[in-house]
């Protein structure tokens, strides 16, 4: 993905056996992936792993020698023995687990209890990374955790999905945007088009890409009940829009001169809406 000014770059790491035994959909790591890709991060990798701490702790540690500026972990944050996500990144930090005050006084008041009469399982949840920030939770019972290692802010998410988008959208991007003094955004716009394919359109696309070489240029093959069909996108990660929306309509036209095609007016591409609350997974 070309992008303009600095590269900051993020990775994703989901944990969970349900994840790849395909039990569960992981719509974490796309959500948290066009999230990050919106306010000016280029998200280089994003892996799903077992609940095993070896394994995890070793991936845990290559991401380490990538030195990204954001490690996003969703999944095993939760109460159980297979919730080990802040286990893991403790022994890979070697950061001690100490209970955290916030995170306690965080979970009395989602149990509904003084700290003092919390449960076992409970105290489990506010043992964090000595030095973490806990994250308010408003959808489950898990406090989010931020901390830094070396260059690397890294933020522990659940991973039942509302819960996950909770943090991530109130606590995580605000944390980012401020600790980064972000000012670019993924702008993106297109148009849907009929009559012409991929290949017939590839030299043309070519042609337009040498006109704006800073611009992304995307086409996305379509099929549904009324035939196939093309989703045409141009995008860039920039304070400015307008080289965008520019280099979109000289596509369109450009394709316009050479084919008979039908295709819609051009729009801003707005974010993916994840309405599949049936997908779920542990804290």
């Amino acid at each position: 993905m070309k992008i303009e000014g600095e590269v900051l770059n993020a990775e994703i790491v989901c944990l969970g056996n349900e994840l790849l035994i395909g039990r569960i959909v992981n719509t974490n790591a796309t959500e948290i992936a066009l999230a990050l890709t919106k306010i000016g991060f280029n998200v280089t990798r994003a892996v799903t792993i077992q609940d095993d701490h070896k394994s995890a702790k070793t991936e845990i540690g290559e991401i380490f020698r990538r030195n990204p500026k954001v490690l996003i972990v969703s999944g095993g944050l939760g109460p159980t023995h297979d919730d080990i996500q802040l286990s893991i990144l403790a022994d890979a930090t070697s950061r001690p687990l100490k209970v955290n005050n916030e995170a306690l006084d965080m979970l009395a008041k989602r149990y509904g209890k003084t700290v003092d009469d919390l449960p076992a399982t409970a105290i489990k949840m506010a043992r964090i990374p000595e030095g973490s920030v806990a994250l308010i939770n408003t959808e489950g019972t898990a406090p989010g955790v931020w901390f830094k290692h070396h260059e690397t802010h890294i933020f522990c998410l659940p991973g039942v999905p509302r819960e996950m988008r909770d943090i991530l959208q109130k606590e995580v991007l605000m944390r980012l945007k401020q600790e980064f003094k972000l000012t670019m955004e993924m702008i993106e716009y297109g148009f849907d088009m009929r009559g012409a394919g991929e290949s017939a359109i590839q030299p043309i696309t070519e042609a337009v890409m040498k006109i704006y070489p800073a611009v992304n240029f995307k086409s996305h093959p379509k099929r549904d009940d009324t035939g196939y069909w093309l989703s045409m996108h141009t995008y860039l990660l920039t304070n400015s829009g307008e080289q965008v929306y520019e280099a979109c309509a000289c596509w369109k036209t450009e394709i316009e001169k050479k084919f008979d095609i039908k295709s819609s007016v051009i729009k801003p591409i707005f974010d993916h809406k994840f309405k599949s609350e049936n997908v779920t997974g542990d804290e």
